[in-house]
């Protein structure tokens, strides 16, 4: 009898654990997809940016068109950004980002009222005249980003996500523009070849097919260091809208 307690017995705990593993297994292969661990994910990306920017000078020069007081301090701009992205899984709840994209930023000075000198055709006299005068920045870069993402929901079609990291910058050109031909003075702002950033969005993966991903994410990017050497100093900001599709298989 005490035998065929003991054989029961351990049948009886033998069909739990064999249960208590099944459910284990069904429930890590719903939570924790097998095609979702250590996946390395390629896609391509692009957005819009709006830009703001700040510089400090140290031209002082009333009528330089580096002498960024007659203007104001913060100047808008138009950006956008178009490069290759890879996603690395760590787990269900982590993901690791890093790519190549080509950044070009554009800074339009407002244009302001400039005096000068010209020769009165009528009197003989030199007459002050004030002209609108403007200058358009051009700077390109070669953006390279490391972003870590946390999934904050998921399901089969859809998953949400914030992000946040850092990346560098690294300048390919700089150019400018400006509408009056004449140079006031030879002092010209210098370009550190690499700056610092720093990332912060929320975002979403929205699965079109089997193995083919949207991404959509609205983010901020700014500079941690100075995009101007001493002793010139600044920052950028960027607000941008970006949309990728990723090819996870």
């Amino acid at each position: 009898m005490r035998c065929k307690i003991i054989f029961l017995s351990l049948f009886f705990l033998s069909f739990i654990s064999r249960a208590q593993h099944d459910t284990t297994r069904i429930y890590v292969k719903e939570f924790l997809p097998p095609d979702s661990i250590h996946k390395l994910w390629l896609g391509i990306e692009g957005g819009l940016e709006y830009c703001d920017r700040f510089f400090r000078t140290s031209d002082r020069y009333y009528a330089s068109r580096t002498n960024f007081t007659n203007v104001g301090k913060r100047m808008p701009g138009t950006s956008f950004h178009l490069g290759v992205s890879t996603y690395y899984t760590l787990n269900h709840a982590w993901k690791i980002e890093s790519g190549v994209h080509f950044l070009m930023n554009t800074y339009a000075v407002a244009k302001y009222k400039q005096p000068f000198l010209t020769k009165s055709v009528i009197t003989g006299n030199d007459s002050i005249l004030y002209r609108d005068i403007g200058f358009d920045y051009y700077q390109a870069y070669l953006y390279l980003p490391l972003y870590i993402k946390h999934m904050l929901y998921e399901s089969q079609r859809i998953s949400f996500y914030a992000s946040g990291g850092t990346g560098v910058l690294i300048l390919l050109i700089d150019a400018d523009r400006n509408d009056y031909t004449n140079s006031y003075t030879p002092y010209q702002l210098t370009y550190n070849p690499l700056t610092i950033t720093w990332h912060a969005g929320v975002g979403m993966f929205y699965r079109l097919s089997s193995d083919l991903l949207l991404k959509i994410e609205p983010g901020f990017r700014a500079t941690v260091t100075s995009p101007l050497k001493h002793p010139d100093g600044g920052n950028l900001f960027n607000a941008m809208l970006s949309f990728g599709l990723i090819y996870t298989q």
